[in-house]
């Protein structure tokens, strides 16, 4: 095989171990008598985490009829947004979120969007951006870091309606959150760190 193919394999061979490895701990944690699940909240973050290495890809290339934006989700990570992405599925609408931004390679151009808005208040770049997702039929938006433009969504869309969905508490939205570093975090090392680019939620 050519060397690229050759490194190819080895990629994807270093990625499928890192997902067995991710999987066993996810099945295996044990769980207080009485208390939440520690081993389901783990399996539900890694199911999170799975979707920024394209393990669903082809959701991004689902057909969609062009709309405007019609649902806003105005909530973080790991209050609920896997369960209202299920709902608006059933809906039929079109999610856009992390992943799509990932899969798209559209990060770069939320961050100018971004940078842009905190300059100078200007929506221009944000509006233009609302426009190209609505072309590939997202009709709407969930998690970090999309909620953050909810009120510049919501000031562009007017007819949209907002979801803002939060935990119980704040302690069980960090004890969330936890799982979900626990498992990013060994993607952050090598031989994984290719595997998804960790700086873009600093920058």
């Amino acid at each position: 095989p050519s060397p690229a193919a050759a490194a190819d394999a080895m990629q994807f061979f270093s990625w499928l171990c890192a997902l067995c490895v991710l999987s066993s701990q996810a099945s295996q944690e044990p769980s207080p008598e009485g208390s939440p699940a520690a081993g389901g909240q783990k399996f539900e973050a890694f199911k999170f985490v799975s979707g920024f290495f394209g393990l669903d890809a082809a959701r991004e290339r689902q057909p969609g009829t062009q709309q405007r934006l019609a649902v806003i989700g105005a909530g973080f990570s790991r209050t609920g947004t896997k369960s209202l992405e299920a709902a608006l599925l059933q809906l039929g609408h079109k999610v856009y979120d992390t992943r799509s931004m990932l899969e798209l390679k559209h990060v770069a151009l939320w961050e100018e969007a971004a940078e842009q808005f905190r300059s100078s208040g200007n929506l221009t770049m944000i509006d233009h951006l609302l426009s190209v997702m609505e072309a590939q039929g997202y009709t709407a938006t969930l998690d970090f870091p999309m909620n953050l433009f909810a009120p510049m969504f919501a000031k562009l869309r007017p007819s949209a309606k907002v979801l803002m969905s939060v935990r119980a508490s704040e302690d069980s939205w960090v004890e969330a959150w936890g799982k979900v570093n626990e498992i990013l975090g060994i993607f952050i090392l090598r031989p994984w760190s290719w595997l998804l680019d960790m700086e873009f939620p600093k920058r």
